[in-house]
């Protein structure tokens, strides 16, 4: 392999983490128009959510309130994982999947991790 391809996938691979991570907000901004839309779009999604559920729990803190221990680490795989189960379970089937996946991981989370009343 010559030294300019492999130096060409280095940088791309680079540069594929630098834009999809989108540091600030103008970077994110200049994502939009580009090839990197998609990403943009999806990482902006993923905030809304993030804002909703914080608006959830503002509105209706005992009902989503959960309390995670510090020491547990939850991945992106470990939330997936989490909100499949949720959409799973027969006793929710009537009402869960018509709720946004914020409020599915809100309940989600309030089962796996109960604060102590």
């Amino acid at each position: 392999m010559s030294k300019v391809f492999i130096a060409g996938v280095i940088s791309a691979a680079a540069l594929l983490l630098q834009t999809a991570n989108a540091e600030n907000g103008q970077d994110l901004s200049r994502m939009y128009g580009t090839q990197w839309e998609g990403y943009a779009e999806n990482y902006m999604r993923g905030l809304a959510d993030g804002f909703e559920m914080r608006e959830a729990l503002r509105m209706k803190p005992s009902r989503y309130e959960y309390c995670k221990p510090y020491s547990v680490k939850m991945e992106a795989d470990d939330y997936r994982a989490l909100l499949d189960a949720q959409l799973k379970d027969p006793a929710k089937q009537e009402y869960i999947t018509h709720l946004p996946a914020y409020l599915v991981l809100l309940i989600g989370m309030n089962e796996k991790f109960p604060c102590s009343k």
